[in-house]
């Protein structure tokens, strides 16, 4: 949420804003974007076969009004081969995601199912950002 919050303050006050960070986890642990592509056969390899959560922060303001909130959607990628996994990884997509994957592009083959916003594990959850954005107009 402090993060979503910190970059809508950048902008100046009388602009309409819409500012979202976007964290996997599990059990506990954080599943950031990765700082290799070790790091993401590592994540990718952890969440095969389980279920983790995409929560996704977002602050939006309006010159009248400003709101933040969090998405929370459960995932459950399938149970991943060893060489599905490199294969995905040596695409290059998985190295600027949160989890190391992206459901809205080659990343979508990994997941089996999830519970809540498909737009939110994008990255920014759309019904609820525009329902923000419209609220008290």
């Amino acid at each position: 949420m402090q993060l979503a919050f910190r970059k809508g303050q950048r902008a100046p006050l009388h602009e309409w804003v819409v500012a979202a960070d976007t964290v996997v986890h599990s059990d506990g642990e954080i599943f950031d974007k990765p700082n290799s592509r070790e790091q993401a056969l590592h994540h990718i390899h952890r969440l095969s076969g389980r279920w983790h959560q995409v929560t996704t922060a977002v602050f939006v303001r309006r010159p009248s009004h400003q709101a933040w909130f969090a998405t929370h959607t459960d995932v459950r990628f399938r149970t991943l081969s060893t060489p599905e996994i490199e294969a995905y990884v040596a695409t290059g997509e998985a190295d600027d995601k949160a989890g190391a994957y992206g459901i809205q592009g080659l990343g979508g083959f990994l997941v089996a199912e999830i519970r809540g916003s498909w737009t939110n594990v994008m990255g920014l959850p759309l019904e609820e950002t525009l329902a923000a954005l419209n609220e008290q107009r």
